[in-house]
């Protein structure tokens, strides 16, 4: 009953969705121009919610939930040119279709393949016909393809049954030392029996990653008699755990502390005092960062890899009382930095392994909501923020800034805008150059034109440059017709501007001038007046379409006529 229930309550969302913006089959039919911005890749369709990871190879693969069907999660595979190479394969597929899956990890390998672990939900019902639902842990091997592995449903982890209600809550996967599969997930049982104690647990099982052959028994391996309100692995391998203090249980202000085997090394109450939620965050010393909030005040203590105090309790912040949401990165070897969204708004905070604030007790603020922080090598940061569209609606658009080592904008002050109607969820993953490839979820758009919703892939360089690489390549692409003669560029090279002289019919005139870097990225655009003159000048000041300098390197030009002869040639800046 109650899955027939949610379907009908999702069928009339849809059907509330499309109606505000006219009909979906109508503007599907008639609009299927993409938005300018929708420049990035749509790897999975109809799918919000994303996890993402970044290969050994490069390769970049998502799993985010399906919102049309039953909920179940859908992965895919892109290389960081955006070519989709598998896309929308569903980790599980029950025979009677009636799956919700949930809160999936990855774990890549090194052939291109990935391992997932994920919340499989199952309906059943009581003696007395009362519907209840039970959540187990399952893992599923997806190939280099795209294909499947193992079965329609995965392995399940566990052979522990839920009495009514409860059940697993997926919480970290890695390798074992010996290249085996470790997987973690906290569970709950809820008997539902008068004078009989509900269970909690946090469990880990060992998985061959040949065949998913369990190796920790048929139900896992118990770590705590309580759930882990949060697994965190430290760069050395080794797994700290959290007592969750807020469900069914008391007390809770122990850490433990875990080997890369699951053998529990020592466990402290290292939370004692600590009554908000809790930043965590450790560094390639194995040492745990804990900031918190006080209701007065931000705070932070630091403990070496044993647990003991390298120092506690220092103020960071007077102007933040408490943590709403937050994330943590390690940057460099020496220093922190995390987002903070609390009673006195947004901000970004750096702190360093002396218990320093490396900026203000405000942080740098932002006026849209944070989405997500990180390093991109030792001198800068990438932030990713939500600021209110045009529309005015609820749902923010995307936009990026980085920030030197002093917390000052390197981009232009409002930040760089990526893309629109972008629902919560952004991930950034750094490349080599000092760039990021930008993993995000958006919602449909319809007006004036059409955008699916799902789970989007962009590229953003060091320089601030969007777009992703689109193969065009020196002489293989672009062929130096007689037509290109049309077009001269000077002085070339060039160290700052760029003159381009366009000659043309009066009966051909040209629409406009895209200028290109090596790797195929969109760098400026200029439309041209229509106009009968037979001459044409225009001028490149050397900055990108967001007022950044523009790279040395080769370049390339293309010029759209009226009458569709593409004019191009290339040229070579210098500093």
């Amino acid at each position: 009953m109650r899955h027939w229930v949610v379907s009908i309550i999702v069928f009339l969302a849809v059907i509330k969705t499309d109606g505000q913006n006219g009909s979906y089959a109508k503007n599907y039919v008639n609009q299927k121009k993409l938005l300018r911005d929708s420049l990035g890749i749509l790897v999975l369709n109809n799918a919000l919610s994303p996890r993402s990871v970044i290969t050994n190879n490069k390769d970049i693969i998502c799993v985010a939930t399906n919102w049309i069907e039953q909920y179940p999660l859908v992965a895919g595979r892109t290389d960081t040119s955006g070519k989709l190479l598998w896309s929308n394969v569903r980790l599980s597929t029950p025979p009677n279709n009636l799956d919700e899956d949930g809160n999936a990890y990855i774990l890549a390998r090194s052939d291109g393949g990935a391992y997932f672990v994920f919340e499989y939900l199952e309906y059943r019902n009581l003696q007395n016909h009362t519907e209840y639902y039970a959540k187990y842990p399952h893992v599923q091997y997806i190939d280099s393809k795209g294909n499947v592995q193992w079965g329609p449903v995965g392995k399940r982890l566990t052979n522990m049954i839920v009495d009514y209600q409860g059940g697993a809550n997926m919480a970290h996967i890695c390798y074992a030392p010996d290249g085996d599969i470790m997987v973690y997930w906290t569970w709950f049982n809820d008997h539902n029996t008068v004078g009989v104690e509900n269970e909690f647990g946090t469990f880990v099982q060992k998985v061959d990653p040949t065949n998913g052959e369990l190796k920790f028994g048929e139900s896992g391996k118990k770590l705590f008699n309580f759930k882990a309100s949060s697994i965190k692995q430290s760069p050395t391998g080794n797994i700290y755990m959290f007592q969750d203090r807020y469900v069914f249980q008391n007390g809770g202000d122990s850490v433990a502390y875990f080997n890369a085997w699951a053998e529990k090394q020592w466990q402290l109450p290292l939370l004692v005092g600590i009554n908000a939620d809790c930043l965590v965050g450790t560094n390639n010393f194995g040492e745990l960062l804990l900031i918190y909030g006080t209701n007065e005040d931000i705070r932070a203590r630091l403990y070496d890899a044993q647990g003991s105090p390298i120092w506690i309790d220092k103020i960071l912040s007077l102007s933040f009382k408490r943590i709403i949401s937050f994330t943590i990165a390690q940057w460099s070897q020496n220093k922190w930095v995390f987002k903070i969204v609390g009673d006195s708004g947004n901000s970004v905070f750096c702190i360093d392994r002396n218990g320093n604030t490396c900026w203000s007790a405000e942080g740098i603020k932002f006026t849209g909501g944070i989405l997500a922080v990180q390093p991109l090598d030792e001198e800068s940061i990438l932030i990713a923020f939500g600021k209110p569209n045009k529309q005015g609606t609820s749902v923010n658009d995307l936009y990026l800034q980085k920030l030197n080592k002093n917390g000052e904008p390197v981009w232009q002050s409002e930040g760089i805008k990526v893309f629109e109607n972008v629902n919560t969820n952004c991930i950034i993953l750094p490349d080599e150059n000092g760039g990021a490839f930008l993993i995000f979820d958006a919602l449909t758009e319809y007006e004036p034109q059409y955008r699916p919703r799902g789970t989007y892939l962009q590229k953003v360089d060091k320089n601030g440059n969007l777009g992703l690489i689109t193969f065009i390549k020196d002489d293989e692409t672009i062929n130096n017709t007689s037509s290109t003669a049309l077009v001269t560029c000077y002085p070339n090279p060039s160290k700052e501007l760029v003159i381009f002289r366009l000659k043309t019919e009066s009966d051909n005139t040209a629409n406009e001038l895209i200028l290109y870097d090596i790797l195929g990225r969109e760098v400026r655009r200029f439309n041209i007046n229509s106009s009968s003159s037979r001459e044409i000048f225009l001028r490149w000041d050397g900055k990108d379409r967001n007022g950044v300098e523009a790279a040395p390197g080769i370049y390339f030009y293309f010029i759209k006529t009226k009458n569709n002869i593409n004019l191009s040639g290339k040229f070579l800046r210098i500093r």
